[in-house]
């Protein structure tokens, strides 16, 4: 089933912040509502008698795409934020992102140098690989990524190769992604490379569990065996709220798998982890997760440059759009926020998502976005 919904009247509430119970730990969003995108985010940890304050700010480009992210950090003792850290990102003419430099603040000469860029690869509409270099000129190059996917077009292994001391590349680590039969991601597996011969060797893995409605309710991951694991997240949801509806902080680096991946918006999380003394497993932490209605001078008041405002619409195993342009960019991004298609729109032959794993969709356009569902 897909959302024919327009933009401005599809989102119901957005995702404002996730607080801790159990200490003063929170995260704050804020959003660009007139384009349905996140502006800033805020993260506020105390650890060890130490206050982590750390405030990003997104900037977009014409086309929508996220150019940069600055970041600025604020430490105890300290009187104001320093902007101390950037992200800067590149796009084809596809709208399919090229590259990632980032870049840390030197504090003695007050300037931002680099600290390593990846370089993104596509075959068709698929990401193949993500190579890592030290130098902007991409010419030292120490990781790369290698993405294969199965014949459903899905995630299947994910596999890192690292060079050591100018080496040559081997195998570092990688992962193997299990879907069930409603293509559903449950399971990923790891390994490691062997430091010496670069054999591939057991790491652990994670599970995850859904319940009859859709919904993720426990993402459990383990070191050795899966019945000893490391970890457990448990998750309740508000049964009235479809994830379709909410607004969430997608962005280039936000790991949305949970929240995405879920019919329903999430109302709490429960970390439980394992003593590595005892042995047993204790609750951790718990996050509550804070929503707010989109507010109506928000994203349901078109904005004065824009005559119109972009529409979905599904017909013959395909999303069409009114209101966008022909040959105009508009781009498909995954539950996890992994950008899954990138062309100029046809209007004859729209979109298919049809193919895709079931889930939440994101199409952005010039003029906003919306979502779709592919159940």
């Amino acid at each position: 089933m897909f959302s024919s919904a327009s933009f401005a009247q599809q989102y119901e509430y957005k995702l404002t912040g996730i607080t801790s119970k159990h200490t003063n730990d929170y995260y704050k969003y804020f959003y660009d509502d007139a384009n349905g995108r996140v502006d800033s985010a805020v993260q506020y940890r105390e650890l060890a008698g130490f206050i982590y304050d750390y405030t990003l700010k997104y900037v977009y480009d014409e086309n929508g795409n996220e150019v940069l992210e600055k970041g600025y950090q604020k430490f105890s003792g300290d009187d104001f934020y320093t902007y101390s850290t950037q992200v800067r990102y590149t796009y084809d003419e596809n709208g399919r992102i090229l590259s990632r430099a980032n870049y840390n603040l030197n504090r003695k000469k007050g300037e931002f140098e680099l600290g390593g860029v990846y370089e993104y690869v596509y075959e068709g509409d698929k990401l193949v690989k993500r190579n890592t270099y030290v130098d902007e000129a991409l010419t030292e190059k120490f990781e790369e990524v290698i993405y294969t996917y199965d014949d459903k077009g899905r995630l299947d292994e994910e596999n890192v190769y690292s060079s050591f001391f100018g080496d040559e590349m081997t195998f570092s680590s990688g992962t193997k992604y299990i879907y069930d039969d409603k293509d559903r991601m449950v399971e990923k597996i790891s390994t490691i490379g062997d430091f010496f011969t670069g054999a591939k060797m057991p790491a652990g893995g994670e599970v995850c569990t859904y319940d009859e409605a859709g919904n993720i309710v426990e993402w459990m991951t383990y070191s050795e065996v899966k019945e000893q694991p490391s970890s457990r997240d448990e998750y309740t949801h508000d049964l009235s709220l479809e994830t379709v509806n909410t607004l969430y902080p997608v962005e280039n680096e936000w790991d949305g798998t949970v929240y995405l991946n879920s019919k329903n918006a999430i109302l709490s999380n429960i970390v439980y982890q394992t003593d590595r003394n005892t042995g047993e497993m204790a609750v951790y932490d718990e996050l509550v997760m804070e929503y707010a209605p989109v507010a109506s001078t928000g994203i349901n008041v078109i904005r004065p440059a824009v005559k119109d405002m972009v529409q979905a619409v599904y017909a013959d195993g395909r999303v069409r759009l009114t209101g966008v342009a022909e040959n105009e960019p508009v781009r498909v991004y995954s539950q996890t926020g992994v950008l899954m298609d990138m062309k100029k729109y046809n209007s004859q032959e729209g979109i298919s998502i049809s193919s895709m794993p079931a889930g939440a969709y994101i199409i952005s356009t010039r003029l906003g976005s919306v979502k779709v569902w592919n159940r």
